[in-house]
């Protein structure tokens, strides 16, 4: 056995149990969705497990996401790293929009997303 095994079978027993190729989490978790909500009152919910990629890019302050089967969903805003963030983990059950005009008013959570574009395969 190598020693780049050795470390990664020393680091799969930490995160979780090494069944043989697979491994599990310690943690099991239920299907999760994200719901945005657009500033007009409008909603839609994704489910996390069609999530295919998300993309973050500072300069834009842009966030990207593609649903398989479902569309794409971008995210515009300040300080959108953490959001990427928690997306990563699947964390956020909503991202809601805020004015522009109230976003000093809106950074309890650090970030605040004032744009909201849904493409949808579907109308």
């Amino acid at each position: 056995m190598s020693l780049t095994e050795k470390f990664d079978r020393k680091r799969n027993q930490q995160e979780g149990a090494d069944e043989g190729s697979a491994i599990n989490y310690a943690k099991a978790g239920g299907i999760r969705y994200v719901s945005f909500v657009m500033l007009d009152g409008k909603r839609k919910f994704f489910c996390y497990s069609d999530l295919v990629s998300c993309t973050f890019d500072p300069e834009k302050s842009e966030i990207g996401l593609i649903f398989r089967g479902a569309g794409a969903v971008s995210l515009k805003g300040q300080n959108l790293l953490l959001l990427y963030e928690q997306l990563q983990n699947q964390l956020p059950r909503q991202i809601i929009c805020v004015d522009k005009r109230y976003i000093s008013l809106n950074l309890t959570d650090g970030f605040s997303v004032t744009d909201i574009s849904i493409a949808s395969e579907y109308a």
